[in-house]
């Protein structure tokens, strides 16, 4: 809670020095007091124990309410950070509050005797009947009409102000006595102990917060790196190949064939590299863009059935039975044939030399589903729920892999507004499903 008191400005205080010193008594006194000093230390105990339970979210203020039970002549009690703000306002540690009909917290309170105490690093004990020149003649003090005050710099091992205690009287009959000068003086050093622990924990949590985003950053970067090995890997292958052909090959034609294949991985690349920028973008919460067209997924998988196979080698081939419809639909072509290629590559990974990859679709009302079945070893079912996210892999894969390629295909699906599942049993292989709403109900765009 912030307040500004634009009339209570300090003074010029350049010469004044204060020094506080406990009144002599005897023992007569002494004994008088000992029942005010037992109240004292038991309060200063329950103080400690309240700062020390962090449980406990508004400790602060019931430290604040306990000066007031203790010190009966207070009037008003305030904490305050320190400095104030760059415009001059105080900023208030507890709320403003009214304790009874005479008593508040979070009150006004005088900038001169703040600031002497912050300039002395030294605990304040005022009273106007103790002629303390400047001091008593304040504008602050005078507005706020204080008889009697004490003003308590809480300061951290580094010297530094972190806040002041203020507590005053406009009572003449009942000024603070030394007794409680000496209490406030012990209750504010446990709010600084308090108050420096607090800051401690906060510079603690921002230095891990710094780690945890380098940290991030880190492994947002080895995670490009490892999504670019994944899929770059099969242009990357195909363009290798197809360049140590046409090296050798003499006919043209063969030679415009392969220059046609290098030309479509190069394609490739380009397409999966945007994908990767788009990907990053739907993880940091932004918009992955679809552009649909008209596309024949029968011949879209054919295409990158066809692409996969050829980065692969073996001495058996995988083949496809491709048993989709050749009707149009509108999807983002190179999109939908990244699905298909990640699911191929995925089928193709966890199955024998030679596997028959089957992939069909049925058609539903909100548009069509489609499979791609496997003849692999099939996925444990504790795997089935983590399966399609970053980094993660099935077991028993006969080439090497990141766990992106089925992650990177739900973002794609979902940028669809579609949905992706599996279906599988150990040893029977394993069926993708994917859903592309209203892909069979004409433009989205119209």
């Amino acid at each position: 809670m912030a307040s500004q008191d634009d009339d209570l400005l300090p003074d010029p205080l350049a010469d004044l020095r204060l020094e506080v010193d406990a009144r002599p008594t005897d023992v007569g006194d002494i004994i008088e007091q000992l029942p005010r000093i037992h109240a004292y230390t038991a309060a200063v105990a329950s103080a400690a124990q309240q700062l020390m339970d962090a449980k406990n979210p508004s400790r602060i203020q019931d430290v604040l309410r306990r000066i007031f039970e203790v010190v009966t002549a207070a009037h008003r009690i305030s904490l305050v950070d320190w400095p104030p703000e760059s415009d001059g306002t105080l900023t208030h540690r507890v709320p403003p509050a009214t304790v009874d009909a005479r008593r508040v917290i979070g009150g006004p309170i005088s900038r001169s005797l703040a600031a002497q105490a912050v300039e002395t690093r030294r605990a304040l004990f005022f009273s106007r009947e103790m002629g303390m020149g400047r001091l008593t003649q304040s504008t602050s003090v005078q507005a706020l009409n204080i008889r009697s005050a004490v003003y308590v710099p809480l300061v951290d091992a580094e010297d530094r102000v972190m806040a002041v205690l203020c507590v005053d009287t406009p009572q003449p009959a009942r000024p603070f006595l030394p007794a409680d000068f000496h209490f406030i003086r012990a209750v504010a050093s446990l709010l600084a102990a308090s108050l420096a622990g607090e800051r401690m924990h906060e510079e603690v949590r921002k230095k891990e917060l710094q780690a945890r985003e380098y940290e991030i950053r880190r492994e947002t970067m080895e995670a490009f790196l490892r999504i670019a090995s994944h899929d770059l890997r099969n242009p990357l292958s195909i363009i290798q190949l197809a360049t140590d052909e046409l090296r050798l090959e003499q006919d043209e034609r063969e030679r415009g064939l392969l220059l046609d294949e290098i030309v479509r991985a190069v394609n490739r690349a380009r397409q999966l590299i945007k994908s990767y920028l788009q990907s990053a973008a739907l993880r940091g919460g932004q918009a992955l863009d679809v552009v649909a067209e008209r596309v024949d997924p029968r011949r879209l998988a054919d295409d990158e059935f066809s692409f996969v196979a050829k980065s692969l080698s073996g001495p058996e081939a995988p083949a496809l039975s491709n048993e989709l419809e050749p009707a149009p639909i509108w999807a983002d072509p190179e999109k939908l044939g990244q699905i298909f290629a990640n699911l191929f590559l995925n089928a193709i990974k966890y199955s024998p030399g030679g596997a028959r990859i089957r992939v069909w679709s049925d058609l539903g009302q909100d548009g069509p589903t489609y499979h791609v079945s496997d003849q692999g070893q099939g996925i444990p079912a504790p795997d089935l729920d983590r399966i399609f996210g970053a980094f993660e892999r099935g077991c028993g894969s006969r080439a090497e892999g990141t766990g992106l390629g089925l992650w990177l295909t739900r973002l794609l699906v979902e940028a669809h507004g579609g949905r992706i599942w599996v279906a599988s049993e150990p040893g029977r292989g394993s069926t993708f499903s994917f859903t592309l709403p209203h892909a069979s109900g004409g433009d989205p765009r119209a």
